[in-house]
């Protein structure tokens, strides 16, 4: 069976709704003026998971079927990634946590955050997500400067 959909319709979404959904959910992490690992935590552990990450869904059924839609997925993904990087850097610079390579980071980061949403999605268990994110938790605050 073949499925039919509207590519425009769906790049326009995209870009609108997915876009201002991270801008949402991530975006005020870049008004963080200290403590950046509490707060970017704070913010992973408020995630309702049944769904699982809007972004990410469309990444999996989307970005490997089209170059717009690989494209377009892309620049959401870059820019959730590039907050955390953001924010990360704020964090060095303040002497919160150690230097190090926050590209990297972030994407680690971000990866994590989205395996542990599709881990508890699939089995709608939010004990996999808080577990989860509570290791990811432990390796943000291994980065942290002992004062």
């Amino acid at each position: 069976m073949k499925i039919f959909y509207n590519k425009e319709f769906i790049l326009n979404v995209t870009k609108e709704k997915l876009s201002s959904y991270i801008e949402m959910k991530y975006g005020p992490l870049l008004a963080i003026e200290d403590n950046f690992i509490d707060g970017i935590v704070k913010v992973i552990k408020d995630f309702d998971f049944k769904c699982g990450c809007k972004l990410n869904n469309l990444v999996q059924e989307l970005s490997y079927k089209d170059e717009d839609f690989k494209s377009s997925l892309e620049k959401i993904y870059l820019r959730f990634e590039n907050i955390f990087e953001q924010v990360l850097n704020k964090a060095i610079e303040k002497k919160e946590i150690i230097k190090t390579n926050t590209n990297e980071l972030s994407v680690f980061t971000v990866a994590s955050i989205e395996g542990c949403i599709s881990t508890a999605k699939k089995s709608q268990n939010e004990i996999l997500y808080n577990s989860c994110i509570s290791h990811l938790e432990k390796y943000l605050n291994s980065y942290k400067i002992l004062k």
